[in-house]
């Protein structure tokens, strides 16, 4: 299920949405054995919501994109299963 929905990402939201997948549903597969799941989910979206909003702004690199936060959500939502 992971890959069909991965390789969907890369076609739709290309390589660097499916960077931010795996980064966020890697995020949460660590967490969740350790902390309430609520907890988990919130940490990753901090994470991701981070790296759009103030490492990009602050390093000049990339630029905000919606569809990486789209990416970002579909990580969480597999890191719920």
């Amino acid at each position: 299920m992971f890959t069909k929905i991965a390789d969907w990402i890369n076609k739709k939201l290309g390589f660097d949405g499916l960077l931010h997948l795996i980064v966020c549903k890697l995020i949460m597969d660590v967490c969740t054995p350790f902390v309430p799941i609520a907890v988990a989910v919130i940490l990753t979206a901090v994470v991701a919501l981070g790296k759009e909003f103030i490492y990009d702004r602050a390093e000049g690199k990339g630029s905000f994109e919606k569809k990486d936060l789209i990416a970002d959500a579909v990580g969480i939502v597999l890191g719920l299963i």
